[in-house]
Order: C-alpha cells, then structure tokens, then sequence
C-alpha cells in the first residue's frame, strides 16, 4: 500500500497572530450578518400579523353570486382553492373552454349605493382531475381611483354544469409595489453572497436570509402567519431523506457499498480516469431506478472508497456523482420527483416519458464526460492535506496486515490474465488486495435483511402511482421502509439510529423552502411569466414553438439553478400550461413539458442548490471528513450544465420543428 507522508502540527508551537486583513474580513462578516439579524428582528418585532379573511363559497351552475367587500381601498386579491385549473388569465377566442366560474368587482357610491366602477371578469376554470386541489390567486384593480367608493361586491357566476365549491380568500389591501421583482433579485444575490463567498455556515446563511427575507415582505405590509410559514415547509421531502439517510446508513454496515467499490475498481485495473467513468455510467444507469437521494446516499461512500484507493480527489468524484444522477434523473418518472410532478399534473405516463427524454439523456452522458475531464484534468490526481489526514486515519498498517496483504497480492499476480484490454495501474494489485482483505461484505444477515427492505421500498416506488396502492407516496413508503429495517436490525440501539440523522440539512432545507416562497410571493414568477409570454408572442406564428421550447428550457435550468429545481418545475407548470391556451401563442404542450424536464434536471447541476441530491452529498461528504463548496461545485457543475443543456435544445428543435 501506498503510504501517506503528513506531518502533524506541534502544539507546543504558540499561536501565529491573525493578519489584519482576516482581521477586518472578520469584522465585515459579523457587521454584515448583525445587520441583517437587526433588520428581520425589529421588522418583525413591530409588525402585526397580515389578516385575511377565509370563507368557503359555493356557485351554483347558472346563478350569481354576491358576496360583500367592506373597507375596499382601490384594490383588492382574491385568491381560490379548489378543483380548478392553475390558468389564472382571461383567454378571449377561446369559448371552447366553458369556465366553471366568472367573477368580478363593483365598487359602490357612498351616498347613492349604486354601482360605480367595476372589473373585468375573471375566469377560473374547471379541473378534468377532481382529486387535484388548486390555489391561484388574482388582483383587482379600480379603474378609476377617484371617487367616494369605500365598499364593493364581489359577483361570481357559475358558468359550469355542475356545483363548485371553493375556499376563498379575500385580502383587501394586499401587497401592491413595483418593486417586488428587485427585492427578490436582491434576496436572491444577498443568499449567493452568503453561500458564495462561505462568510459562514450554509445552513445559518439560508436560516439568515430566509428570515431577511421574511422581514422584507412584512415591511411590504404582507406579515405571514406562523401556520402560513409552516405550510411552507414541505415536510413530505424532509420525511424522506431522514428516512434514506436511516436506511442507507444501516445498510452502509453490512459492507455491500464497500464490495461494490472493491468490483469497479478491479473492472477498472485502478485506473484513475477509466474508475470516473464507470462510476458515471453505473449512477447514471441506478438514477433512472432510484430516487437521486437514495442514489447519492449509496453512491456516496462507493465514491469515497474508490478516490482513497486510486489517490484522487474525493470531491472531484462526488461532484461527477451528483451530476450524474442530476443527468441520469431526467430518464424516468421515478427517478425524480419532479418528474412526478410533471407526470401528475399533465397526462404524461411512464412509456411516454421515457421515450421522448430517453435520446437527450443519452446525448447529455456523453458530452458530461469531456466536458469534465477537460475542467478537472489538471487538479484530478492533486491531493489535499485534509484527504491525505483522513485516508491514514481510515487505514491500519499492522505487521499481520502487511504480511496478509502480500499473500493476496501475489495470488492476484497469478490470477490475473496474460491479455487484458485495459493495463493496470502500477498500485493496482497492493491496492486491491488490501481493499479485499480489510473491506467487503461484513455481515451476511444484515445485508439480507436492508436488501428485502430495499427490494419492497424501490417496489414501492416504481408503483406508488398505481390505483392499487394509492397510499404508496414517496415519503411514506420511505418512512416505513426505514421503520421496517429499524425493527429488522437496530430495535435496542435507536441512539446509533440517531446518529445516521443530519440535523442541519433538516434545518437547511425548511429556511430554503420559506426563502423560496417569500421568492414566489414577491411576485418573481407572474412577472417572469408575462416577459415570456410578451416574447413568444412578438414573433411570427412559425417561429413560435422554437422560440417557447428554447425560452422554456433555459430559463427553467438558471432558475433551477438559482432556486431549486422541484420548486421551478412548480412555478413553471401553470405558465407553460396558460401558454398553450393563450390567444396570441399557438404552441403546443408537449415540447414544452419535455423543455422543462430537461431544464429542471439539467440545471440542477448549475450550483449546489439546484437539487436536494446535491444537498444530500454535502451530507455524504461530512460523514467521511471531506467538505464541498458552493465555488467548486459551480466551477465543474456549471459547463456541464451549459453543455448538456445546449445538446438537449438540439434534440429537442430537431425532434419538435425540423
């Protein structure tokens, strides 16, 4: 075995005095952070709570409606929850769609009581799926401000055949700025600043600006309540990868992530680059099989293993990891859970999906490999002090380990062949014979019992959306797989259970999920949405569907970049189905619900926020001594991205215009 030459520090030695530039580095950095705890605090220490009123209505076909609005200042956001449609605007030459519900606002005189000003109409549309609940909201604006009007109605005509009843909620002063755009480029730029530059802990930088920007919407008038703020936490994501980091680390004891490492590195001979990309090729393949977190719960400490046995950089291997199970996600609908979401809210099915993203996935694989050994070549084989401390400490040097090792070397010499296509690394037979010795599969009992649990999970996974097992979600049947396999294995030891928990990414996770919303609350999405619809729009009919699929696609993957690609695909689905029905635009829907796979998958690569996955190999990384950064990941993630993006526009122009 190869032997590591690292020089602890001495203790005795006194303490160096800190530059003064670090100094005043330092001194910015708690300025700045102080500045922001004041400005949420006192915010929202002063601020009352944003009332709202919340009724349940209901419209009966054919009749109207009246409901009473007091106090009404000008402007008013009515926003409704029900089996409709996420089509929020009015859609004139197209009365083939019968609106299940038309409404508008009358503002009345003071004096007379009559009927001054009114709205024009809003149509909400009627659902196919009546399991799907739908919240849109709408702002209605007087078209005159002048006037002695303090209280108008509210008419709403049902225009269905059939009874529709609704939760409405009525906010008579809502929000109004023109400026909700750049406070969210700012909230936006402040969070990257944080995580950036590292000016502390990533987890209290996302719980910093998420607070920040919680502050901001209350000083807009637009405090949210504390039920509010936890509905938007979407505990369904939380629940599963504490579930997988329970099941992947009970499953991590039993040795089989470390017998696979030992068969990829003896298929590779210990070749550095040949090891990369049989890792790429073997995540990429289990990603379209596997939900990304599990991937990148299992792969994880198969990629570890196999950078300290080849004496490369661990986290150059586990940012080709992430961005291939990002890439190999896109291929089915079980591999990501925005691919469900898609999937569940079009009429898109497994056959369907595969096949259309199954050529730009395969494309994308390929251009991923150049693409990384052309910005990872020079620093691949470069190891750091940090990797070099951890491996040694990981690695025993007995005297009976010594004499084990060369035994084995010497029969793995005889049984090797006399031809072999690949030539083995010159470390190779040491290597592989001390990881057959001191690693593998260690109990036999334990890996039969997490491979059933596994088994019936990933089962489970590919037949939650079947009618026969309606309550298969991901995040239950997660749940239970890991109670499953605590009951198998762990019933009298739940503090080693604990352990296997990482408690910061549960706390990343929530702020990130608040920061998100207030994003979505601000009004980032609408005003995207109209400077789209604005640009499809402006050009020839011809042009249109090309246009659509390459705005499309490219603005899902930078958003997705920026924000997290399971909340774009959200925010994005009832803009690409409104362009479809739009007056203006004669788009189809299915190029650009393949656009926004691509996208959202794809761009997940751009920074480690893109995808939870990535997330969760920040997880994997911490358990094993190793840290990545924000700077790294964006530095070898981001031309990925560019280029698998660019082959997927090409697929998709080809396949859909020419």
């Amino acid at each position: 075995m190869p032997t590591f030459q690292y020089s602890p520090p001495d203790l005795d030695q006194a303490p160096q005095p800190v530059p003064r530039w670090k100094f005043i580095l330092q001194i910015i950095k708690i300025g700045l952070l102080l500045t922001l705890w004041s400005f949420f605090t006192t915010v929202i220490i002063i601020s009352p709570v944003h009332e709202i009123d919340i009724s349940v209505v209901t419209i009966l076909p054919n009749e109207t409606l009246v409901r009473g609005l007091v106090s009404l200042k000008g402007i008013a956001r009515i926003t409704l929850q029900g089996t409709i449609t996420a089509v929020q605007k009015n859609l004139p030459g197209r009365e083939d769609i019968v609106p299940a519900v038309s409404m508008h606002l009358e503002w009345l005189d003071s004096i007379s009581n009559q009927t001054t000003q009114r709205t024009d109409m809003w149509h909400v549309y009627l659902n196919k799926d009546l399991k799907k609940f739908v919240r849109i909201s709408q702002l209605f604006y007087k078209p005159d401000m002048r006037g002695n009007e303090v209280r108008g109605l509210l008419m709403l005509e049902g225009k269905g055949d059939i009874p529709l009843a609704l939760i409405m909620e009525t906010d008579s002063s809502p929000m109004l700025t023109k400026f909700g755009v750049i406070y969210c480029v700012l909230l936006l730029l402040g969070l990257y600043i944080i995580i950036f530059f590292e000016l502390t802990d990533p987890t209290l930088g996302v719980i910093l600006m998420a607070t920040t920007a919680l502050a901001t919407l209350t000083a807009l008038g637009e405090r949210p309540s504390l039920p509010l703020i936890t509905s938007w936490v979407d505990f369904r994501v939380i629940m599963f990868m504490l579930s997988m980091m329970i099941i992947s680390g009970i499953t991590s004891e039993s040795g089989i992530l470390d017998w696979l490492a030992i068969q990829i590195y003896r298929i590779s001979k210990g070749q550095k680059w040949l090891i990369l990309i049989f890792l790429a090729l073997v995540t990429s393949l289990l990603s379209s099989l596997i939900p990304n977190v599990t991937l990148v719960f299992l792969m994880g400490p198969i990629a570890v293993m196999l950078c300290e046995a080849a004496l490369v950089q661990t986290q150059f291997v586990l940012y080709v990891v992430l961005v291939y199970a990002n890439i190999g996600g896109a291929f089915t609908l079980v591999s990501d859970p925005l691919n469900m979401i898609i999937a569940t809210n079009t009429d898109v099915d497994w056959i369907d999906f595969t096949v259309h993203m199954f050529p730009g996935v395969v494309c994308a694989l390929i251009v991923g490999l150049p693409v990384i050994y052309l910005t990872m070549r020079k620093k691949f084989s470069q190891l750091e002090d940090t990797q070099i401390l951890v491996t040694e400490e990981r690695r025993t040097t007995s005297k009976d380990l010594i004499r084990q090792v060369a035994q084995r070397e010497a029969l793995l010499r005889m049984r090797e062949p006399l031809r072999s296509c690949i030539r083995p690394s010159s470390n190779y037979f040491k290597t592989l014979a001390y990881l057959e010795i001191h690693y593998g599969i260690s109990d036999k009992k334990l890996l039969a019992k997490c491979m059933i649990v596994l088994i019936l999970v990933e089962m489970l996974f590919v037949l939650h959306t079947h009618p026969l097992v309606p309550g298969a979600s991901l995040h239950s049947v997660a749940l239970m797989g890991a109670l499953l396999l605590v009951i198998l294995t762990k019933l009298d030891d739940m503090e080693t259970v604990l352990r296997y928990l990482d408690w910061s990414v549960v706390l990343f996770l929530s702020a990130h999920f608040v920061f998100i919303a207030v994003v979505h609350e601000l009004g980032l999405v609408p005003w995207l949405g109209d400077l789209v619809v604005k640009v499809i729009s402006s050009v020839e009919t011809r042009h249109q569907k090309t246009v659509a699929i390459l705005l499309i696609i490219w603005l899902t993957a930078f958003l997705a970049a920026i924000v997290n690609n399971i909340a774009v695909t959200e925010m994005l689905l009832g803009l690409i189905q409104e362009l479809t029905m739009h007056r203006k635009i004669n788009v189809p829907l299915s190029p650009l619900i393949w656009a926004l796979a691509y996208g959202a998958s794809f761009g997940a690569n751009g920074t480690l926020l893109g995808s939870h996955s990535n997330l969760i190999g920040v997880v994997v990384a911490r358990r094993f001594g190793y840290h990545i950064t924000f700077l790294q990941f964006f530095r070898y993630g981001f031309p990925v991205m560019l280029a698998t993006l660019s082959v997927a526009s090409a697929y998709l122009l080809i396949a859909h215009t020419l």
